[in-house]
This record gives C-alpha cells, sequence and structure tokens, in this order.
C-alpha cells in the first residue's frame, strides 16, 4: 500500500496521459500499473523528508542557476551515449553520457560517473521510456556554454 510520507520503489510501471471525463488528479500524466508492475518497501530511505526540489532546465540553459549549490532534476532519457572506461592507476572509474528531455523539449546532457554510468548503462537497449530523478548534481559549464549536470561522486 502507498501510504504519504512513506518510501516505496515502484518498477515496471507506465506513464501515460491524464485524460477522461472523471480524473483524479489535474496533473497532465498518471502512474500506468501493468502485471509486471512490483512495489516494494523502501528500507533505507535517504531522501529529505520535505520532499523533492527539482530545478528546470530552462533555468539551468539560461545559466540563472548558482552553480556552486548541488540542484535536482527529473526528465527522460533521449539519449544515451557510450560507457566510457576512464579508469586511471588501476582504480575503475567509469563515465557515462546521456541526454534528458523535460515536458517542454528542452533537452540537458548530464554525465554520469562511477557506479551511476554503470547502472544506467544497463538500461541501453531497454523498450519504454526512461525516467530519471537525479539529485545532488552540480552545474557545469565549460568553453561559456552549459555543459549540464553531471553527480560530483
Amino acid at each position: 500500500m502507498v501510504k504519504e510520507g512513506w518510501c516505496r520503489i515502484i518498477a515496471n510501471f507506465g506513464l501515460i496521459s491524464n485524460i477522461g471525463k472523471h480524473r483524479a488528479t489535474n496533473h497532465s500524466y498518471k502512474l500506468n500499473f501493468f502485471f509486471k508492475t512490483v512495489v516494494r518497501e523502501c528500507e533505507d530511505v535517504q531522501l529529505p523528508l520535505h520532499g523533492l526540489n527539482f530545478t528546470s532546465f530552462a533555468q539551468i540553459l539560461k545559466n540563472e542557476i548558482d552553480d556552486s549549490v548541488l540542484v535536482g532534476v527529473i526528465g527522460e532519457v533521449t539519449a544515451i551515449g557510450d560507457l566510457m572506461d576512464v579508469s586511471e592507476d588501476s582504480k575503475p572509474n567509469y563515465k557515462l553520457a546521456i541526454e534528458l528531455d523535460d515536458l517542454d523539449k528542452n533537452t540537458l546532457k548530464c554525465t554520469l560517473w562511477g557506479n551511476y554510468a554503470g547502472e544506467m548503462s544497463k538500461y541501453v537497449n531497454e523498450d519504454g521510456r526512461r525516467i530519471v530523478i537525479l539529485q545532488f548534481v552540480k552545474i557545469k559549464v565549460w568553453k561559456g556554454e552549459n555543459d549540464g549536470v553531471k553527480l560530483p561522486f
């Protein structure tokens, strides 16, 4: 059961337009559960209790955000690059470039590092939409252009 203030991990669900005469909410989208949808308890909750605070792609792309503050973003994965091995001194390290789109079709370039890169690369050939939440990421400007966001660890 899903209760307010509790954390659940939901896998294998769909995100569809919220249309129809009788809707539970006026939000544009709703979750669609399938036979293969799994809902399980999240035992080690490391999310802030006050919720998530997302920064808009438009603000990031217009350099309107203080780049010394870590931000959170949510978007649909629209491109995934190749997993790159950038290991040094026999210490394994990987990076993966991805692109996220928001609901306004703004595109944000992101770089995932280490275990995050390895985990995300597993979904390259998966069917369906991939919605990603990135929390505690830093904004990076390179050569005068916003280079998107990247996980700082």
